[in-house]
This record gives structure tokens, sequence and C-alpha cells, in this order.
């Protein structure tokens, strides 16, 4: 195949945004792209070379999974070796176990398989190996790609290129249809990205049939354009709210498209992608691509999440200085032609290649296995990382759509009822325990982000969610009890989102008054059909993961006395929730008040644990332990009415 420098421009073009999007630099919102301009350009270069060695009769499974295991795998190899120190130094037990997790299903060509069932692309910057996600969806078209053409090429290529077109259309339509219903597996998984490899499939049967595609140099020239405009235009206009991949895709996707097809000699487009700079970045852009990632991931980790813009600027620049010296003394060697000096035969690539994929997914099965190697640290804090666990009802409970559909605890005639956000998963998991011995029945209604939106009619999922749950409440004349829990400082303020000890107000007023209203109107509407309602108010947040701040604290801060991990000082928490505390006499009399801070903290600070338990699982819901404290308050609110407080500390 002939060399075309563009392409590595391209690359360039492609890899530049994912790492600043990445590194957090919020003009390139759109930077994600890149990864789509990739998968069109693997596409293109794959075909060219399957199509050409199947006319010529020479085409070898065997020689397309060497190329793949020399281009891909040492340069991975190498990444994931020096993951490893750094994850054994700074990844608590639970994380160390997701990431033995992910170096296993990197090594099985599945880490996009596993990233699909853990969360959202955009909210995982603390996994060092997340990127590995679009490197499995390309192994999955490697191992399926040749072994359709092989299949299909002796019917002819027409056929070839209907039933591609056929999967082009399914794929992009299955894209459209769950980018909706499940974003995350739209995002992650080859039925729903196939379509964008499949594009730069068939430009190389366009040019395979006619190379002197698009014919005039002035359709060249304005091709071109158009696709560096295509591309530049998702980089810079897209973010993480557009979806993806979906019909807006087929931007970049259309823009990669049009560069390899028109950026040719003569071209703006492709004297700009043939400057030394770009030809250079595009080399070693499968090395940077590999890197940036652990690097920022492992920063952020040991830096609370969030280091200062200057050190990931310098996390760009050691990303390119690592990626050239991996290309220059990993990659290269392992591509040199045969009959070369330094020339590596096959039977070696395949020997080595199957010997560190199956020891590295052997090593990462054993982290999995072992819990993330909690002997690591003391076990003080051993305890602390074990205590920091969400309800284990939260996956079955929480986010259902239908009140009818909602789970029963302790029986399926509920007398009480908890209704709220995602704050309100581990109470119900509480109050079902502390409601057992009395044999009362709960029910639990909660869906994540969605504040007490109880008549606000704004036609979203939110509000239709609160009229559905809130009607099924007052209905239900078995229901006699109902308790409410949101993360109510989030609604009203904005979420903190780890930048603390700063919180600047990004709700706007109108917004505030909506809000607090309608939480208001919910508790009035509920006492005004006889029901006891319990209001328990946000508790205290924490500066970070909880599992951090228990690795950084020093032995003393952990130690199982009586006044526990601290976080958050009581006055930054205070004016964190002054609009809810100011305006308390707006709610009905009728309404029990419960405040998590009264209990979690004393007049100087909130603490994180208590006896040697966390009272969080992440940074800002409370654990098990902490919700059946919150719990047994609520169920016996004349000990809590009293005074009486499991954990209240003298502030000296």
């Amino acid at each position: 195949m002939k060399y075309r420098a563009e392409i590595d421009g391209l690359r360039a073009v492609a890899v530049i945004p994912v790492i600043l999007f990445h590194a957090g630099f919020s003009g390139f919102s759109g930077g994600f792209v890149g990864v789509d301009v990739f998968f069109v350009i693997s596409g293109f270069l794959i075909t060219t070379i399957l199509i050409r060695e199947l006319d010529e009769g020479r085409f070898s499974l065997i020689n397309f999974y060497e190329r793949r295991a020399r281009r891909i795998l040492p340069a991975l190899f190498v990444v994931i070796a020096a993951c490893l120190p750094f994850a054994f130094l700074l990844l608590v037990p639970q994380d160390l176990k997701d990431f033995g997790e992910s170096v296993a299903a990197v090594a099985l060509f599945s880490s996009n398989v596993l990233f699909w069932q853990e969360s959202g692309y955009f909210a995982s910057e603390l996994k060092p190996l997340l990127h590995t996600w679009s490197l499995a969806v390309e192994e999955q078209y490697y191992i399926l790609f040749p072994l359709f053409l092989m299949i299909t090429w002796r019917w002819g290529k027409k056929i070839t290129l209907a039933l591609l077109v056929v999967v082009f259309a399914l794929s992009l339509l299955a894209a459209q249809v769950l980018v909706t219903k499940d974003a995350s597996f739209a995002f992650f998984m080859l039925p729903t990205r196939g379509w964008e490899l499949l594009a730069g499939s068939f430009v190389a049967f366009a040019l395979q049939r006619y190379p002197d595609l698009p014919g005039s140099a002035w359709l060249a020239q304005a091709g071109s354009l158009l696709g560096l405009a295509m591309v530049l235009y998702a980089i810079f206009v897209f973010d993480a709210q557009t979806p993806f991949p979906s019909l807006y895709t087929m931007v970049p996707v259309l823009g990669a498209v049009l560069i390899i097809l028109c950026a040719r000699q003569g071209t703006v487009v492709h004297v700009l992608l043939c400057q030394r700079a770009f030809v250079g970045i595009g080399l070693v852009s499968y090395s940077a691509y590999l890197w940036h990632q652990p690097l920022f991931a492992f920063t952020r980790y040991a830096n609370a999440g969030h280091p200062p813009g200057v050190i990931m600027a310098g996390l760009v620049l050691v990303t390119f200085l690592l990626a050239y010296a991996s290309w220059r003394w990993v990659e290269t060697p392992f591509r040199i032609a045969r009959g070369a000096p330094g020339y590596i035969d096959r039977t070696r690539i395949f020997g080595a290649s199957g010997a560190m994929l199956a020891g590295l997914a052997a090593l990462g099965i054993t982290l999995h296995l072992k819990d993330g190697l909690p002997a690591r640290y003391s076990p003080l804090k051993q305890d602390l990382f074990a205590s920091a666990t969400s309800s284990p009802s939260r996956g079955r409970c929480h986010n259902v759509a239908l009140p009818q559909d909602a789970c029963h605890y302790n029986g399926d005639t509920p007398t009480w009822a908890i209704i709220g956000d995602s704050h309100a998963v581990e109470l119900a998991h509480g109050l079902a325990g502390a409601l057992q011995p009395r044999q009362k029945s709960l029910a639990h209604f909660s869906t994540s982000g969605c504040g007490p939106h109880f008549g606000m009619d704004t036609g979203d999922s939110c509000s239709k969610w609160a009229a559905r749950g809130m009607n099924h409440l007052l209905a239900d004349d078995t229901i006699d009890t109902v308790v409410i829990s949101y993360r109510i400082a989030a609604y009203l303020t904005g979420k903190h989102e780890g930048i603390y000890p700063d919180q600047p107000d990004v709700v706007d007023a109108q917004t505030r008054t909506q809000v607090w209203e309608a939480y208001v109107a919910m508790m009035q509407a509920l006492v005004d059909h006889g029901k006891t309602v319990h209001l328990v108010l946000q508790a205290p947040e924490v500066p970070t993961h909880i599992n951090q701040m228990v690795r950084r604290a020093g032995p003393d801060a952990v130690a199982a006395d009586k006044r526990g991990l601290t976080g958050v000082p009581r006055a930054w928490w205070n004016t964190r929730m002054a609009y809810v505390m100011q305006r308390l006499d707006e709610i009905p009399n009728a309404v029990h008040i419960h405040n998590p801070a009264d209990t979690f903290c004393d007049l100087a600070y909130c603490y994180l644990s208590h006896e040697g338990r966390t009272l969080y699982f992440d940074d800002d819901h409370i654990s098990i332990t902490g919700a059946g404290i919150i719990a047994d308050q609520i169920v016996n609110t004349g000990l809590q009415e009293a005074g009486l407080s499991l954990l209240r500390r003298d502030p000296g």
C-alpha cells in the first residue's frame, strides 16, 4: 500500500483533541470524536490491505493477525506494565480490584464490555485503562471482518458490498435507537460502532475501484476542506451532552471520509496535514493514545481528582515524550520487514504475545479474586475500606420507572415509604432494617439526579417521575408514614464536584425558588393527606471520595476513637446549607426534620467515620452504616427529638 503522509496528519488531528479533552481543557469539548476519526482511518487501512490481498489470491489470516499483533500489542504491553507499580502504590483495594478486572479484560480483548457494564465514559476519568475500550472495538472488528470477507469474497464484490451496506445501516440504526435507551452500550460496543469502521472500509472499496476519486481538482479541494471543517466543528462544538454515537456522529465520520477521499496532492488540506509536525505526531499517535489516559488517571487519583491545569499541561508534554520513546524503541523494532536486520520472526511474536496476554489475564483475575490486596493497608484502614459500602439493593431497587414496580422490604403491604433521589437508597436499606423488628413494611421510590420536582411543569423526565411517585403515595391509604431524602443542596446551589472549599452558585435564583417551593409543596401535600412525614436533610459532603480520604489519612486519623476521620469544616457545611436552614420555618410544622449534620458533626468538623466504620461510600452518599444510624433516629423519633445523638461530639 502506497504511503500517504496525509493519513498520518489526520491521525494527529484525531489524537490531539482526544488528549486535550481528557486533560480537561474546555476548548475541546468534543475532543472525544477523535476516536471516531481513528475508527474511520482503521477501517480504511485494514480494508485496503485485505481487498488487495484477496484480489491477488494471497490473503492469509495468520499473516493478518501477525501484522495486527506487531502493530498493537508491544506498546500496549509496555504501557500496562508501566501502570502496575502505580496501581499497587496508589489504588485502594476496591479500585485495584477493578483495575485487575480491566487488565484481564484488555488481555481478552473485551475491555469495552467491562466498561459498558461498569459506568459511562464521561464519568470515568480515574480509570487508567478506560481508553482501551476503543482498542477492544477494533480488535473485535479485526476478528470478524476478515472472516466475513473470506466467506463472501467468492460471491463477488457486489454481493459483499451489498451485505456490508446492510450491516452498516443496521449498526447506525442501532446506535441511533440505543443512544436514548442504553447510552453506555451504544457508546462502548461494536454493534453500535461498527458502522464507523465500515465507513472507512467503503472508502477503501471506492478507491480500489475508482483510484482517481474525486475526479476534478476543485472537487478534491472543496471535499477535503468540507471534511476538515466537519471534523473541527465536531471537536469544538460537540460536548458530553451530545448523543453519541448517533446521527450526530456522522459529522466527524463523514468529515474523515471526505479527507481520506479528497485530500490529494495540490489541496490545501493535503499541504496542511503533510506538515512535518502533523506527520510526526501522527506517527506516534498510537503510543500517545496509550500513554495519556494512565498518566492523567493516576495523577488525578493522587491529587484527589483535580490537579492544577499546569500539571495537566505538563502531562500532555510527557505523553508525547513517552509516545516518541515507545514508538522509536518498542513499536518500530517489531515492524522491521522480513529479512532485514533485527527482524523478529512470527513464532516469537505469537509465542511472546500469547504468554503476555495469558500472564496479564492471570494477574488481573488474581487482583480481582484477592479483592485488590487489602493487606497492603493497616487493619484499621482495611475495616474502613470494607465498610464503605452501598445498599445491596441499589442495583435492583433504584431507578425503577413505575411506582407500582417499587421494591418492598419486609412484606408486600407497606405502611412506610421513602421517596427521593439516589440519597434515599441506602436510607431505604437502613429503614428496612430498623422497621423489621417492628414488623413494618417499606416501599422504596428513588431515581438518580431528579430533585423534588413535584408540581414543576417542566415536561422533563424528573418532573414526570415526581408526579407519578407522589400521586401513588397520595392515593395509597395503607402508607401512613413517608420519609423524604434528597441531595437538596445540589439542586439549590449546585454540586461541589470536588472543588471544596470553594462553592460557587451555579443554580439561578428562579430555578432555586421553584425547586424549594416544590420541595415544600411535596411535604404539604403528604401532610394534607394525613401522612406522617419525616424529612431527612442532606448529609454533609466529603472533600473527595471516601476511599481517597482513608488512603491518605495518617494512623491517628483512622483510629477507631471517639472522633473518627475528619471531613469538611462544620462552618463550610453550614454555609452550603444556609439556604435550607434559613427557610425551615416554611416547612409544615407537622413534618419531623432530621439533620444528619447534627449527628455526623461537632461545632468544628464533620466526620466520615464512627467506631472504625465509614459513614459514606463515596463523596456524598452515606454508607449503610451511616444510613443505619439515621434510620434508627427516624424510627425512634422520640429519642431524636429529646436531643440524644449517637455521635454528638464535644467540639473541644
